[in-house]
């Protein structure tokens, strides 16, 4: 009776640990996300002041056709990191699915005292 009585707490005590795990690792992942993020936008900021020093410098003609360029490659990493966004969230969704299996399941051993 007693190794009867101590599965259902190592069964909730492996679940326990797994959900943790998998929240750990999202957390990790979402920093990472966040971290790419900021870099993006450090580096769209770092861009556009320099093409606005050196498009100061040049004529008028240069000026506007070097604008133009840096304008694109700031849409590109615009979308770069928009696109990491959505990743993140699909992973933040796909774990939370995974921890309401995990309840799914502890619940099931309880109510049918299969382990």
């Amino acid at each position: 009776m007693k190794t009867a009585a101590a599965t259902p707490s190592i069964a909730a005590d492996a679940t326990a640990a797994t959900t943790t795990a998998a929240a750990d690792t999202a957390a990790a992942a979402a920093t990472a996300a966040a971290a790419a993020a900021s870099t993006a936008a450090t580096t769209i900021t770092t861009t556009t002041s320099n093409s606005s020093n050196k498009n100061n410098k040049n004529n008028s003609h240069h000026h506007h056709h070097h604008h133009h360029q840096q304008q694109q490659q700031q849409q590109q990493q615009q979308q770069q990191q928009q696109q990491q966004q959505q990743q993140q969230q699909q992973q933040q969704q796909q774990q939370q699915q995974q921890q309401q299996q995990q309840q799914q399941q502890q619940h099931e051993c309880i109510l049918t005292g299969v382990y």
